[in-house]
C-alpha cells in the first residue's frame, strides 16, 4: 500500500468514525448555523400591540396618509373596548328564539360597562349592512338585553350558533375600522384626547 492510499484509508476511517459517534458533518453544521441565524421573533406582544403595529406598517407603506390626522392613541383606546366586550363581560343567558336567539350580558368592571354602551350603540347597524341581521339592545339594572333576529332560515341556524360574541365579531369591518380610526377618519374620534392635536397645541 503506498503512502496515497494510506492518507485516504485513515481519513475515510476517521470520517467514519466520526459519523459513528454522531458529531455532525462541517456542511450540516453550518447549514444548522445558518438557520439559526436566520430565524426571528415574529410575535409582536400582546394582540392590541401586534393590531397597532400592523397598522403603523401600513400607515408607513402610504404616502397619501396626513401624519397630522394620524391618531393611534384613539386606536389604542378603541382596542381597550374591544377586550372589554370580549373578556370583561359575562354572558348571564344565552337560548335560541323563534328567529334568532337572545343573550344577557353583564359587565364585569365600570371601564367595561362604558365599553359596551359604546360597541353596542353601534354594532347593530354594522350588523344590518353587512348581514342583514337585525339587532335590538335593550339595558336594564346594568345588564344589557341582546336580541338578535333573521328572516331566512339557514341563518337564523347561523345566529344561533354563532351567540354573542359571535356576532360582535362576525364581518370584516372591524379591521377597515381600526384603519379609519389610526388615519383621524372617523367622526367621533374627535371625543379621544390627542396629546399632540394641533388645536390644543396652537
Amino acid at each position: 500500500m503506498n503512502k496515497t492510499t494510506k492518507v485516504v484509508t485513515i481519513s475515510l476511517l476517521a470520517s467514519v468514525s466520526l459519523m459513528a459517534l454522531g458529531v455532525p458533518k462541517h456542511a450540516d453544521h453550518m447549514m444548522t448555523t445558518a438557520q439559526s441565524v436566520t430565524l426571528q421573533p415574529t410575535e409582536a406582544g400582546n394582540d392590541a400591540f401586534g393590531t397597532i403595529q400592523e397598522i403603523i406598517n401600513i400607515l408607513q407603506r402610504d404616502p397619501s396618509v396626513d401624519w397630522r390626522r394620524v391618531n393611534l392613541e384613539a386606536l389604542r383606546v378603541h382596542l381597550i373596548e374591544m377586550q372589554d366586550m370580549t373578556l370583561n363581560v359575562e354572558v348571564i343567558k344565552q337560548k335560541p328564539i323563534k328567529n334568532g336567539f337572545v343573550a344577557v350580558i353583564k359587565a364585569t368592571s365600570r371601564r367595561a360597562e362604558f365599553s359596551l354602551t359604546k360597541v353596542l350603540a353601534v354594532h347593530p347597524k354594522m350588523l344590518a349592512i353587512e348581514n342583514g341581521y337585525n339587532m335590538a339592545v335593550a339595558s336594564e339594572n346594568n345588564q344589557f338585553k341582546i336580541t338578535v333576529t333573521a328572516t331566512n332560515e339557514q341563518d337564523i341556524i347561523k345566529l344561533q350558533g354563532l351567540g354573542y360574541i359571535g356576532v360582535m365579531a362576525l364581518g370584516n369591518h372591524h379591521q377597515m375600522h381600526h384603519l379609519a380610526i389610526a388615519k383621524g377618519q372617523q367622526s367621533h374620534q374627535e371625543l379621544i384626547p390627542r396629546p399632540l392635536r394641533q388645536d390644543l397645541i396652537e
